[in-house]
């Protein structure tokens, strides 16, 4: 029998194996006797390039850009291909730059035009069975099976890590042939997959195994999950999407471009209900950025999640805000317990109040205790003046004893004893006060023996809550 027809018998045999899985022959893949005539890269080629080819042509920049020191990338289509002899390998080989390893023109021409880029010798699989371009490519005669991964795991295992043949396909497939991987990538490298960084169930029923009904040899079926579905009814036409929550009301086209998901595609930029603030595209330079109220890794997750997502305040604010003396206003000290932001804000009752989110100046509106005792209080955008807290209620207006009435709201100068009223007030009434430890005989519920502001254990206290505390 001629090697020619030897080799057709054999191709002959091996397709009656994958198609009848005739696991009794899928044991591992033998070399053929010497008279085969086919070069193959395991048994010849592989170990050729080793000892001639891969000093040069190996690693992260191989020369010319060819790297020899693996099958797959040995077989680049843009420097060889299978059967043919003019193939740029063979004539690089051939020109003088290449003297030196001329004696290895004859065996790798052999191989590429006698052995077509065989990948091995084998009685089981023929030569292409690892070449992409090759009509014997694997995952070619899966296709033609209709991806009945049942063929395979009758010589490899049920797991692919080796079985009769004690080839394991997991040296290629790292997740193995059955991972959503192997077959069509993750994400897909098709349309817009990979811009879609979520859950495949959003799109698409998932199958529980690769070779669960319908999965397989059908075309992919739409099937929107519940964040795409969220307060809506979306749906595919084929090349749009449209009424998806992922998109508001934009309908992008499956294989658009990087526009279709741009800021403002979905919502505005910024949204109409978002007077003052600035387009996404100026963050982090504006100070009325997206970020300031939704946190980036909320994105696209079926909810509207305003600061830290707990509903509270300080979800948005901080816990005081950071700005201007907030910290010293909004948390207790030795003068006074914290002041509720009610007394320099309108407080809203829902997130959703009108005036509340405005993306502008925070609205200053005096009531409470900065209004007491008669005082008018006003805010020219720096500073506070005639509010009763620094010391401008009726009781104590006239006390020009006060150091430090109108205290910048970004300032350094800080309130101490003596600054909201004398030390002691000028009054009347205080005459012959000399010491801070004299203020217990008259304000017993509000300083002690030492002078010191009494605080009771739930916080509160009588210093500066809008009424003259005496003999108390």
């Amino acid at each position: 029998m001629t090697g020619s027809l030897r080799e057709t018998v054999n191709r002959m045999l091996h397709r009656l194996c994958v198609i009848g899985a005739l696991a009794v022959a899928c044991s591992q893949g033998r070399p053929l006797p010497g008279e085969f005539p086919r070069t193959a890269w395991r048994e010849d080629v592989a170990p050729l390039f080793t000892d001639r080819c891969n000093s040069c042509h190996s690693g992260a920049t191989p020369a010319g850009g060819y790297d020899t020191s693996t099958y797959n990338r040995a077989i680049d289509p843009a420097v060889v291909a299978a059967g043919d002899a003019g193939s740029k390998l063979l004539g690089t080989l051939a020109d003088a730059t290449h003297a030196a390893v001329a004696d290895a023109l004859p065996q790798v021409r052999s191989w590429v035009v006698d052995g077509r880029l065989a990948y091995f010798r084998s009685e089981v699989h023929p030569g292409g069975i690892a070449n992409p371009a090759d009509p014997d490519f694997h995952g070619a005669l899966i296709q033609k099976m209709s991806w009945n991964l049942g063929y395979c795991s009758g010589c490899h295992g049920d797991d692919f890590k080796g079985g009769n043949a004690k080839a394991s396909c997991l040296t290629c497939h790292e997740l193995g042939p059955t991972s959503c991987n192997t077959c069509h990538g993750m994400p897909p490298a098709t349309g817009a997959h990979a811009a879609h960084a979520f859950d495949c169930s959003e799109c698409h029923p998932k199958p529980a195994t690769w070779d669960a009904p319908g999965h397989i040899g059908t075309k992919a079926v739409i099937q929107f999950g519940p964040l795409a579905s969220k307060g809506t009814t979306p749906s595919y036409d084929g090349a749009s999407c449209s009424s998806v929550y992922c998109h508001g009301s934009a309908q992008p086209k499956w294989n658009g471009g990087a526009a279709e998901a741009a800021c403002g595609t979905c919502h505005a930029d910024p949204p109409v209900t978002h007077t003052g603030v600035a387009s996404a595209t100026d963050w982090p330079s504006s100070s009325a950025s997206c970020a300031q109220c939704h946190s980036a890794s909320s994105h696209v997750d079926g909810k509207l999640q305003l600061g830290d997502a707990s509903g509270s305040c300080t979800g948005c604010h901080g816990a005081p805000p950071a700005t201007g003396a907030h910290l010293a206003h909004t948390t207790a000290s030795v003068f006074s317990a914290a002041i509720a932001c009610s007394a320099c804000h309108v407080v809203p009752a829902t997130v959703n109040d009108p005036g509340h989110i405005q993306f502008a100046p925070a609205r200053v509106s005096f009531s409470g205790v900065s209004a007491a005792d008669g005082a008018s209080p006003a805010w020219n955008g720096t500073t506070c003046s005639s509010t009763y807290c620094h010391g401008n209620g009726a009781t104590l207006a006239g006390d020009t004893g006060a150091q430090l009435r109108t205290p910048a709201w970004g300032g350094t100068d800080h309130v101490q004893c003596g600054s909201c009223h004398g030390l002691p007030p000028t009054s009347p009434n205080h005459d012959g006060v000399t010491s801070i430890t004299q203020c217990v005989k008259c304000h017993a519920s509000t300083v002690d023996a030492a002078g010191h502001i009494v605080f009771a254990d739930d916080g509160t206290t009588t210093h500066m809550n809008g009424v003259a505390d005496v003999g108390r």
